[in-house]
């Protein structure tokens, strides 16, 4: 699956951001730069998408900074991604509306289409609050395992007590992830396949 820079840093900012302004505390651009090794010039790029889309709201003043503007739980994946980008689960148009074609009309209705309807209702039903409480999960499990979950080796965070960078808990390892926690993998299968299976077709 091929997801561009932008959507990937601005989802762990957003998250970094819910976890980090729990206690009611503005969260600056430059924490965020610091735990997850985004440079504060992208950042403010992409908070810019999360701002004008209602996710996030900014605190003026010396202890300023960025806090989700409504709790947690009440915030799907959905609309995290069509705000970073509107294309990834977007429509797709496999023939264009001049294409007259049977089969290709067949193909969209029977594949595309409920491709794209069931990516869209699985993100729906993810929200930011479900994912902070994964990640927990996968710091804890990876704190107290000799084997770790990820692809690449854990980044330390900069608050009391250390753990796992949110980047590193993103980049999961299928195989031991499976072994490690309790949940299915078959979600990223599909959405891999669906992810290739689009990218053929452009």
């Amino acid at each position: 699956m091929k997801i561009s820079t932008k959507v990937e840093c601005g989802i762990i900012a957003l998250i970094d951001i819910a976890i980090h302004s729990e206690n009611g505390e503005a969260v600056a651009v430059s924490s965020i730069s610091k735990r997850q090794n985004i440079s504060v010039k992208y950042l403010e790029q992409i908070l810019v998408a999360l701002r004008q889309t209602h996710l996030i709201r900014g605190i003026k003043g010396f202890k300023g900074g960025y806090v989700v503007a409504r709790p947690a739980n009440q915030i799907s994946f959905q609309e995290i991604i069509d705000a970073l980008d509107i294309t990834i689960l977007g429509d797709v148009d496999a023939g264009g509306a001049d294409d007259t074609s049977l089969l290709k009309a067949t193909i969209q209705e029977s594949l595309w289409d409920k491709m794209t309807a069931y990516l869209r209702q699985f993100c729906t039903g993810i929200t930011l609050q479900d994912m902070m409480d994964r990640y927990r999960r996968m710091r804890h499990l990876c704190t107290i395992s000799d084997r770790c979950c990820c692809k690449q080796y854990l980044t330390a965070d900069k608050t009391p007590g250390g753990g796992v960078g949110i980047s590193a808990a993103f980049s999961f390892n299928q195989t031991a992830s499976n072994q490690i926690l309790d949940e299915p993998s078959d979600f990223y299968r599909k959405i891999s396949e669906y992810f290739i299976l689009k990218k053929m077709k452009q």
